[in-house]
């Protein structure tokens, strides 16, 4: 059946935007929720100045969702969301994580760094169970280096004896020689290299839907290229 796995980028008034995610279930139901999601981030990331707001709009369009669907979905529904920002000169993104699988900063040199929340939070979908709080954090985003974001199909993925997937691990690992070298990986090089590897890790086909989504600064007077490069 369709997954609900999403991204979005948008260059915004207020920079860069990203958006990764994964709504609850299959099928139609999960189609329709994507499409609200989708809808809500592209209009509300180049109306709404700050992060806060802009996940404020994205969980009340997904209730409205589910109130029109009704039913299980209604009770049920819910997407995981990792929403970004970048600075408009690019030295650092600002996260939201409502219940997603932290991404991974790789540098110049293929080192990974898991980017973890400071706090955890619910998925998107949820705030009629409660209110709680999803702080902004900022990390550094040095030139020469890929945000690496992705669904819990990848981290989720196992091998033979039940072991989950490891990019913080692994990736180094993959990229080896090439990355230690300095010489830089396309996007679309580190995306290929990590579904090899992860298809390599589970025994072959995808054990769940699987979304990824590599964003890489170039370098100050690097290749002729846009400043962030998507994948």
């Amino acid at each position: 059946m369709i997954g609900g796995d999403l991204y979005v980028a948008q260059s915004t008034p207020y920079g860069i935007r990203v958006m990764v995610g994964d709504v609850r279930g299959k099928g139609l139901g999960a189609v329709s929720a994507v499409s609200a999601d989708l809808g809500a981030f592209r209009y509300a990331a180049d109306e709404v100045e700050d992060l806060p707001r802009l996940v404020t709009q994205l969980e009340r369009a997904l209730l409205r969702e589910g109130g029109r669907r009704g039913g299980q979905q209604q009770e049920e529904g819910f997407t995981t969301a990792l929403i970004a920002e970048f600075s408009t000169d690019l030295e650092t993104v600002r996260m939201v994580n409502r219940g997603h699988p932290p991404p991974v900063l790789l540098d110049a040199h293929g080192h990974a760094m898991l980017l973890e929340p400071s706090e955890e939070a619910p998925p998107l979908g949820m705030s009629d169970l409660g209110v709680w709080s999803a702080p902004v954090d900022s990390f550094p985003f040095p030139a020469g280096s890929t945000l690496l974001c992705y669904t819990d199909g990848v981290t989720e993925s196992r091998d033979a004896t039940g072991r989950f997937y490891d990019p913080v691990t692994r990736l180094p690992l993959v990229l080896g020689r090439r990355a230690r070298s300095g010489a830089p990986l396309a996007p679309g090089q580190v995306l290929d290299m990590l579904i090899q590897d992860v298809r390599r890790h589970s025994g072959g086909r995808p054990q769940d839907d699987q979304a990824m989504l590599a964003l890489y600064r170039a370098p100050a007077g690097g290749e002729p290229a846009p400043p962030v490069t998507l994948s």
